[in-house]
């Protein structure tokens, strides 16, 4: 039983140094939230090219027992930032809205703000109906939207080929929510410091919804799976 532990846990180290996530802090952000902007550097490591689904956009929460087999929502393809304090706890997100309080829905800008919402609503609806006929999905609009979401952010990587980007991110308001006004935000502790990392977790069940012709395509490259955590900083 020790031996087929020892195997396991090699196994697992040897996955995730497949790809490999380095994070820098390069400055603050002039604007409001205590943004931070940053470097991040995803590079393939092996000699073998990659398919690793992932979306730059923004980043989600991490939370310790969260499963990397849901694909419920489109922002299981996101970094999680993770945060720790001095003594090793975990911070957890907190959700927010940006609508608090009272709504006058007679407010212009209120109203201005739900018809833009529902416009985008609309339109990615429209844009999914499309995507389904051009790809000739026969299954739901719902398993449609997951495909399209899916395989647009599919990143290739060819053997130690890196690529770089740069977030601003701020733990005090993250992962916005274009159409329902949702979003994230850390509480963090008065004369604290905290540790900060990214982290990323993808099942292989994930290409479930992925069209047989989209996996042809995707032949020649392995679909990663698998558990990955970048470098980690002090967040001042």
């Amino acid at each position: 039983m020790r031996k087929l532990i020892y195997i396991i846990f090699f196994y697992s180290s040897l996955c995730t140094s497949q790809i490999s996530i380095t994070l820098k802090i390069i400055g603050k952000n002039s604007g409001p939230n205590n943004g931070r902007r940053l470097e991040i550097r995803i590079k393939n490591e092996t000699e073998v090219s990659y398919a690793l689904p992932i979306d730059t956009v923004d980043f989600k929460p991490f939370y310790q027992d969260e499963s990397c087999t849901d694909f419920s929502e489109p922002d299981n393809l996101m970094l999680a930032n993770n945060f720790e304090n001095e003594r090793g706890e975990t911070s957890m997100a907190i959700p927010g809205f940006t609508l608090l309080g009272t709504i006058d829905e007679n407010d212009k800008k209120v109203i201005k703000e739900m018809q833009r919402r529902k416009s985008r609503v609309e339109l990615q609806q429209r844009e999914t109906k499309l995507w389904k006929k051009k790809n000739k999905i026969g299954k739901s609009v719902i398993w449609a939207a997951k495909n399209k979401f899916l395989y647009s952010n599919i990143l290739i990587l060819k053997p130690k080929q890196e690529i770089i980007y740069y977030k601003i991110f701020s733990p005090e308001k993250f992962n916005l929510d274009s159409i329902t006004g949702n979003y994230n935000y850390y509480n963090f502790n008065l004369n604290e410091y905290y540790l900060f990392s990214l982290n990323y977790c993808v099942d292989y069940k994930i290409y479930q919804y992925l069209t047989q012709k989209q996996k042809d395509k995707l032949s020649g490259y392995q679909l990663f799976s698998g558990y990955l955590r970048s470098n980690v900083l002090r967040w001042d």
